[in-house]
This record gives structure tokens, C-alpha cells and sequence, in this order.
């Protein structure tokens, strides 16, 4: 999938480029936050939830607009990223 920037509201969206990005996150439990990594890598640098699909990066990672990212398997860390 790709991540696009809206600077409006300073959010990032998915693009999902495959369709089993989507099957693969509706069939996971409502309140699952999805890890994903820079292609080729396998340390997370964010999270996508399951159902809404909002994105949150780890802190002090910095990604350019369309940037493609790939899921990382659920058991690397589930955790629901901090709010802030």
C-alpha cells in the first residue's frame, strides 16, 4: 500500500494496491492495530488499524508523501500506538 499525506489535515490515508491488504485487515478483530515496515525491511515504523484504517508512525519516523509500505506480519507488535 501507499501512504499519502493531506497537509489540510495533517493526516496520513492508505492507498491499498492490493486487494489482499483489505481482506486481510477486515478479517483481523476490530480493535487490531496492523504494524507496517518500508519494503525489504521488517522493523515497523507504524501501525494501521484494522477497521478505520488510520494510520500513526512511530515517533521520529519521517516518510515521504506516497510512500510505499508493505504489512508486517500481526506478531512483530500489536500494541495500539500512543495517542498524542
Amino acid at each position: 500500500m501507499r501512504l499519502i499525506y493531506t497537509p489540510a489535515t495533517q493526516l496520513w490515508h492508505p492507498r491499498f494496491t492490493l486487494a489482499w491488504e483489505i481482506e486481510h485487515l477486515v478479517a483481523l478483530p476490530k480493535d487490531t492495530w496492523v504494524p507496517f515496515c518500508l519494503p525489504g525491511q521488517t522493523r515497523p515504523i507504524g501501525h494501521i488499524h484494522a477497521h478505520t484504517h488510520e494510520i500513526t508512525l512511530l515517533p521520529d519516523v519521517k516518510l515521504s508523501n506516497n510512500q510505499i509500505v508493505s504489512l508486517a506480519p500481526t506478531s512483530l507488535d500489536t500494541t495500539p500506538p500512543a495517542q498524542t
